[in-house]
């Protein structure tokens, strides 16, 4: 009774940010169930999960693997695979792997749930999905990326449901890879607006996940050539964060980039030159001359001037972009603003 309060305790503690409490409690409580069991216990394989996840949280990840390793060979060897206690025991190690940065194991580990838990409940994880999806797009694999957030939110549907709120980051992550494929805006436009149907009135207009899903829908709007749709979402987005967090808001900072890039298109070059130089002058007052948008505004820009016949100023501009990709070390604030 004592090991399971202290337990409890240490999850409070975790849940409150006190991770260095909640370790400490932890390691207690699985060194008394080790003395008290014996031999390999389910609470075990529980604690084991809590420890690793504040020593995650505290980036002193060889410790965290160190303490599910110890667990995970009893379990193999007492449940084997084939069981869910072991399973949540082999998904914990993929989240430290993840945050760890240590992706070839992360998925490895993570095929390992999937299979498993797919041939004891008859339903794949759509979160293990999700998280490999992240892990093959973090290595460059679009197309893999692309085929297991197909199936997260797929097996997500079936689960929660058609508008479960759990499911718009594995969309807007779908969504997201999509809009970079040409053949393929129509289908991210749909998952968008499939997004914000899902955040509905369940959340503020200026939520972030929401500014995200407006910013993305006008950018494949304007990818697809219907600028005059994506005009009115980028200057609601404009509005509204400005409104509830003003300049330093990313979100916000995105949208002005995007809506030069798109009034240029629509040859509306006065207001695309007016726009894009107070978002570039409104990116450097808020997060200095090096910021991630300070590129890509210049790239924009520096189309502007060559449709505009200006080349002169042009060339300066991709100059000054160049200058501010290779001291960024490539960063920006959006691949597609990027490739413009």
């Amino acid at each position: 009774r004592t090991l399971f309060t202290k337990r409890m305790i240490g999850s409070l503690a975790h849940l409150q940010g006190r991770y260095g409490e909640a370790a400490r409690m932890h390691r207690e409580v699985l060194a008394g169930f080790r003395e008290v069991f014996g031999s390999i216990h389910a609470s075990q394989l529980n604690t084991a999960c809590q420890l690793a996840l504040a020593l995650g949280a505290l980036q002193d990840f060889e410790e965290a693997e160190d303490a599910l390793n110890e667990v995970l060979g009893q379990a193999d060897q007492h449940w084997g695979r084939e069981d869910l206690k072991t399973l949540e025991v082999y998904r914990t190690l993929g989240k430290v792997y993840m945050d760890w940065k240590r992706i070839p194991e992360a998925e490895r580990v993570l095929k390992i749930v999937v299979e498993n838990h797919e041939k004891v409940t008859g339903a794949p994880p759509w979160e293990d999905l999700d998280r490999l999806g992240m892990l093959a797009e973090a290595r460059g694999a679009a197309k893999e990326a692309e085929t297991w957030y197909r199936g997260a939110v797929e097996a997500g549907k079936a689960v929660l449901g058609e508008d479960a709120m759990s499911l718009v980051a594995p969309t807007m992550r779908l969504a997201q890879l999509l809009r970079k494929k040409p053949g393929h805006r129509e289908e991210a436009a749909k998952l968008f607006e499939e997004v914000l149907g899902m955040l509905g009135t369940k959340v503020p207009k200026s939520h972030p996940q929401r500014l995200s899903a407006l910013n993305g829908l006008a950018d494949v709007y304007g990818a697809l050539g219907r600028g005059e749709e994506a005009v009115p979402v980028l200057e609601e987005v404009i509005e509204i964060g400005t409104a509830a967090r003003g300049d330093r808001d990313s979100p916000t900072l995105l949208a002005r980039a995007t809506l030069g890039r798109v009034l240029t298109d629509l040859g509306r070059y006065d207001e695309a030159e007016e726009v894009m130089l107070d978002a570039d002058r409104r990116a450097n007052q808020a997060l200095g001359p090096m910021n991630p948008f300070a590129g890509p505004i210049h790239v924009s820009l520096g189309g502007l001037y060559r449709a505009l016949g200006r080349y002169d100023d042009a060339v300066k501009s991709y100059r000054l972009a160049a200058g501010r990709f290779a001291r960024n070390g490539g960063r920006t604030a959006s691949p597609t603003l990027a490739s413009t």
